[in-house]
């Protein structure tokens, strides 16, 4: 016969000097909190004081079961008031006073084996189990949100002058980025307030920049297009507009945009689009810099309004193509005569993927070169062009094919994935239209199914068949090297590169 749980019960043995009762105790409780017991008043009063004592219990075990327990009662079980006592409690855990010295946090697995948490670390995983569990309504709900909101406000998020501030800075933020993603409703009076606090993060360190720049894209995504345009054009757009203005505090501006357009480019203005695009266009005329996250952070904007807004994007088309292209290129430690493109009157091609062919070529060894991340970047920013078939097909195999044929000796793995997937999403889009070619018995096909610049007829589509037919020498040979070297990425990735030449030429493929 099952035991029938009693809360009384509990409560002793929650009080009990035996670790091993107290550790059942709260494992029954988290249980029961887990179907829905209702405890009453009385009993909901003394739970929830007796789950605050737990959290300094000297068992590092029975601590962890009592973090499990009260975000449990406190979204199932606690009532309005119970909910808001036990919220204004953490936050003043999680405030200056009983912040660690450190920024570094405890893991679970280091408390496992006898670590026990400072107070600031249990009061912001309790917070953040609290916001997860929470529905996205209901009357707790408006008093958690509204409590810890009110908190995070009073503690003046952008004034980090105090090192021992950072820590909570950065934890906060991170329950601030939450709370914008999940609760709409309440959150929205504070809107105002977030925006300025965060717009003052701008120029802090890197690690609190990154938490504000996606507290600050949640934010654009809920907040009202007057709240957004305010935002862009008096703290970011304008002041990009300064010539004087230093390389760091122009990258920070940058990142914050391009945390923005990330989510939200499809909200912006288009003369906002505009101004960032032309920006990053001058930034990025010159790649002597050895600033790669900065470059990194340009192309990944550009990547977003490309798949937002693509309509934007291509105003600008003919800088962005231009700077992909010299970004798909960009390795410092690659020395070659030329590019990489075959002259029309090279009738080797194959001889380009010989075992012996790079003896030619000059890389300098550094292990610390990140530059490959500037060449994904502009290959990404080339995939959403291509996927998002803003382009005629005649066009994108002119100008994007010919850039990734290049590309084909590059040497980081990280980057083929890229480049293959780039190169099968070319490859489908040619494809799909020598198929809507052949269903419509060689009559022009649809504009409506590509750009509406310009038509497809079948001469042009037979021209892409024939580019593929081709370059698929050339890039079979080359995905082949992947294929026969050790199992990764790259290599799954040519699979579908093979999968989309042999479906657009079968019997060339075959032969």
């Amino acid at each position: 016969m099952a035991m029938v749980f009693s809360v009384r019960e509990t409560l002793n043995k929650m009080r009990h000097t035996d670790p091993d009762l107290r550790y059942m105790a709260l494992s029954d409780l988290k249980n029961e909190l887990k179907v829905g017991l209702k405890p009453r008043k009385g009993e909901k009063e003394m739970i929830q004081r007796y789950l605050f004592d737990l959290l300094d219990d000297p068992t590092s075990d029975v601590q962890g079961m009592a973090m499990q327990c009260l975000p449990l009662f406190i979204t199932e079980a606690a009532s309005v008031s119970l909910a808001t006592e036990a919220v204004s409690k953490l936050c003043k855990f999680l405030g200056p006073e009983t912040a660690p010295e450190t920024d570094e946090m405890m893991s679970d697995s280091d408390a496992q084996f006898g670590g026990r948490r400072s107070k600031h670390s249990v009061a912001f995983l309790l917070l953040k189990s609290t916001l997860d569990g929470l529905p996205v309504k209901g009357n707790v709900t408006m008093a958690v949100v509204e409590t810890l909101a009110k908190y995070l406000m009073s503690i003046r998020l952008s004034d980090s002058s105090d090192p021992k501030l950072r820590g909570i800075i950065v934890d906060s933020l991170e329950l601030l980025r939450d709370m914008l993603t999940k609760f709409q409703s309440p959150m929205a009076q504070f809107y105002d307030d977030i925006a300025q606090e965060l717009l003052g993060m701008i120029d802090e360190e890197q690690t609190i920049r990154r938490k504000a720049a996606a507290c600050m894209a949640a934010l654009s995504t809920v907040c009202s297009p007057e709240l957004l345009t305010t935002i862009l054009k008096s703290v970011l757009i304008d002041p990009l507009s300064n010539q004087t203005m230093s390389a760091d505090k122009l990258s920070n501006k940058i990142q914050y945009i391009g945390a923005i357009t990330k989510s939200s480019a499809h909200k912006m203005e288009p003369e906002h689009l505009s101004i960032a695009m032309d920006v990053i266009f001058s930034s990025m005329a010159d790649l002597d810099s050895d600033d790669l996250d900065f470059f990194e952070a340009c192309l990944l904007t550009l990547e977003s309004i490309a798949a937002k807004n693509p309509s934007e994007f291509l105003k600008k088309l003919d800088p962005a193509l231009e700077l992909l292209m010299r970004c798909a290129k960009y390795d410092p430690n690659y020395m070659d005569g030329g590019d990489d493109v075959d002259d029309d009157n090279n009738d080797d091609d194959e001889s380009m993927f010989d075992e012996d062919s790079d003896n030619g070529l000059v890389y300098e060894s550094d292990d610390d070169d990140m530059s490959w991340k500037v060449r994904r970047a502009a290959l990404r920013c080339v995939r959403t062009i291509v996927s998002s078939r803003m382009m005629p097909v005649d066009v994108l195999y002119n100008t994007l094919g010919a850039l990734l044929l290049s590309r084909l000796r590059e040497r980081e793995e990280n980057v083929r994935v890229d480049l293959y997937g780039t190169f099968a999403d070319l490859l489908k889009e040619g494809g799909y239209a020598n198929k809507k070619r052949e269903v419509a018995g060689d009559r022009m096909v649809d504009a409506t199914d590509f750009a509406d610049q310009s038509s497809e007829n079948g001469e042009k589509i037979d021209n892409i068949v024939l580019q593929i037919r081709e370059a698929a020498p050339r890039l079979a040979s080359t995905v082949k090297k992947d294929l026969a070297g050790k199992p990764g990425k790259a290599a799954l990735s040519t699979i579908r590169v093979l999968q989309e030449l042999a479906s657009i030429d079968p019997e060339h493929m075959a032969g």
